[in-house]
């Protein structure tokens, strides 16, 4: 029997001004620009791990909020990014799109 109140969707979605953050689960699968629409495969933040947001004060939650920023680790050091203007669920089309599936096949669940 599986819990009821346990969460099936894997896919999230963090607007900034300039750059949408995807992840599934924690790891970020796609950095995309907001005013071109455009994926970039570089981004620092591709492939880092959200270990929570943070607010003005410096604290880090484990909940988003408009304001809050993303705090990412990655190998090679961390990722902060500006405020968060909003949070929501890409599309499927959108999802199978993602810069991660493109260079190294699909995401394994």
């Amino acid at each position: 029997m599986q819990n009821k109140n346990r969460e099936r969707r894997h896919h999230r979605m963090f607007r900034t001004k300039n750059t949408e953050y995807h992840f599934r689960d924690t790891l970020c699968v796609g950095v995309r620009d907001r005013h071109t629409g455009q994926w970039l495969p570089k981004h620092k933040a591709l492939r880092a791990h959200l270990t929570g947001y943070l607010d003005r004060e410096r604290r880090v939650w484990n909940k988003p909020y408009r304001g809050r920023r993303l705090h990412l680790i990655t190998p090679t050091g961390w990722v902060l990014t500006s405020p968060l203007l909003e949070m929501d669920r890409p599309s499927k089309a959108v999802i199978w799109s993602y810069t991660s599936l493109i260079q190294s096949g699909e995401i394994q669940g």
